[in-house]
């Protein structure tokens, strides 16, 4: 099945979270460009995604002046292997 956006979305703050916890990233958190660079979709796609995924609470997001930075939570993290058991081991 296609991956929806939002799933893609997802498994990129997961796979993010996942270098974090390892030491090969300095945070968990991405911007909206940051997202929509590595999911391929634009900039207003990806931001209409993470609103849905938000009021899900599938992601966390925090404010840095202008900039708002997300990081999947618990939920989020839960989903992605969810999806990723639907496709089997």
């Amino acid at each position: 099945s296609r991956t929806s956006q939002g799933e893609r979305i997802l498994t990129v703050l997961v796979a993010k979270k996942l270098k974090f916890l390892l030491g090969l990233e300095d945070s968990d958190f991405m911007s909206l460009g940051e997202i929509a660079f590595e999911t391929g979709l634009t900039n207003k796609s990806a931001s209409s995604r993470l609103s849905e995924l938000y009021s899900e609470r599938m992601v966390e997001r925090k404010r840095e002046g202008s900039r708002v930075y997300y990081r999947a939570t618990l939920n989020g993290i839960f989903k992605v292997k969810a999806l990723a058991d639907e496709f089997g081991s």
